[in-house]
């Protein structure tokens, strides 16, 4: 019996590292994408002031706006927060369950629940540190 639960806790961590992996490969691919979309961009012009100046226009800005980390941190810092809850409610159920063999896999889920709300907690500090996320009069103004 505990050969059966050794090899399922090693297959599901199996799962998760995968899971990770694939989740950081595509962040890795859409970072390099981006990076290659802006080196095309500053290609193409002939001069700075080129840049400058389809930069200053409406396309130019919405293209800023895209690329721009701000509008992309906060639904991040958010989806921690939820997994976290999520993960954190699933294992602390394991462990209500009063069955001894969900004990162990409700405490990896406890764990990384509170994890992930501690990432989301440091996340959401370094980000208003940095000025990633709008303040409340920006937030006023949308």
């Amino acid at each position: 019996m505990s050969t059966q639960i050794a090899a399922i806790t090693i297959a599901q961590f199996a799962f998760w590292a995968l899971v990770i992996w694939v989740v950081a490969t595509r962040l890795q691919e859409r970072a390099r994408m981006r990076m290659e979309l802006q080196m095309r961009l500053v290609d193409r012009f002939a001069s700075p002031a080129e840049l400058q100046q389809f930069l200053e226009s409406e396309g130019g800005r919405k293209l800023l706006g895209s690329l721009s980390p701000r509008q992309s941190t906060l639904p991040r810092i958010l989806l921690a927060v939820q997994a976290g809850v999520v993960l954190t409610a699933l294992g602390s159920g394991f462990i209500i369950s009063g069955d001894r063999d969900l004990d162990q896999a409700g405490g990896a889920l406890v764990a990384l629940g509170l994890g992930l709300l501690g990432s989301a907690v440091v996340s959401w500090i370094l980000a208003r540190m940095w000025g990633l996320l709008p303040d409340a009069r920006t937030r006023a103004e949308l």
